[in-house]
């Protein structure tokens, strides 16, 4: 009897001792397939022209007689009765500061495409809808054709979850310039001035990145249209270009809902009837 129940007992340790090897092996392999894919993420050249693509791409220059500021070209759909709509995101001050002071909401908006190559194309757009307090502005380009680069954006869910530390690039056309990528993080999430909440972002940003595009830096996905930069003193001001302030998408799609074009927002943030009404 006592060799049987020693033997239970040497079977049960050995059981035990065969689910710990096989969890340890299983646990190993993936390791390894993790360590795999991480080199070859490693060593795998940048695919620069993608790159191009999902983050200059979408990025047109809007500029008037005296002023310069950016903004970001969705992505091309087709209208029922035939050919492309394509809608552009920026920042009301950029759209205001060339349609004068006070500004005429019919003047048509010049945009500069750019090209990968290195051409560009020239087109007008007209103003749909813009709201002042939230810096916002919805463009439409006068066109029926369907432009090559659009940003993609990023989900509601995604954006919820953006922290401190999360790394961004900012792509805009200061002082006039083609679209310029630079790199940084979010600094703050909390940033309030005049009673609106907005990202802080230390990617270095200048005049003329207004109404550009905040880019998650990994996914490539629209984040936040570019709104403001800090300045200091009040008799000479200068710039601080790594204190940029960032409207994120969640308060676009609000405003976006609210206003009749639910069907530009993300399927899973949608809010709301689509519909287009042109203020």
């Amino acid at each position: 009897k006592e060799l049987q129940e020693r033997d239970e007992r040497l079977q049960v340790r050995y059981e035990a001792l065969s689910e710990l090897a096989e969890n340890a092996r299983r646990s190993a392999s993936a390791s390894q397939q993790r360590l795999a894919e991480l080199d070859r993420t490693i060593s795998a050249p940048p695919d620069l022209s993608g790159m191009w693509r999902e983050l200059v791409g979408p990025v047109v220059q809007l500029a008037g007689d005296a002023s310069v500021g950016s903004g970001v070209l969705l992505p091309s759909h087709a209208r029922p009765e035939g050919g492309f709509q394509t809608y552009v995101v920026t920042a009301w001050h950029v759209v205001r500061d060339i349609q004068g002071d006070p500004p005429d909401l019919t003047l048509p908006v010049p945009v500069q495409i750019y090209r990968e190559d290195g051409t560009t194309r020239n087109e007008k757009a007209k103003l749909l809808a813009h709201e002042p307090k939230l810096d916002a502005a919805l463009l439409e380009i006068v066109t029926t054709d369907a432009l090559e680069y659009g940003a993609r954006l990023a989900p509601r869910s995604r954006l919820e979850q953006a922290r401190i530390f999360d790394q961004v690039v900012a792509v805009g056309c200061p002082l006039g310039n083609d679209p310029i990528p630079t790199r940084g993080e979010i600094a703050t999430c909390q940033h309030e001035v005049d009673g609106e909440r907005y990202w802080m972002i230390n990617a270095p940003t200048y005049i003329g990145n207004s109404g550009g595009g905040i880019f998650d830096s990994k996914t490539h996905e629209l984040m936040g249209i570019f709104s403001k930069i800090y300045t200091h003193g009040s008799l000479r001001p200068t710039i601080v270009p790594h204190m940029g302030l960032v409207t994120p998408l969640t308060k676009v799609y609000d405003w976006l809902a609210q206003t009749g074009y639910a069907a530009l927002v993300p399927s899973e943030t949608r809010i709301g009837e689509a519909g287009h009404t042109a203020e």
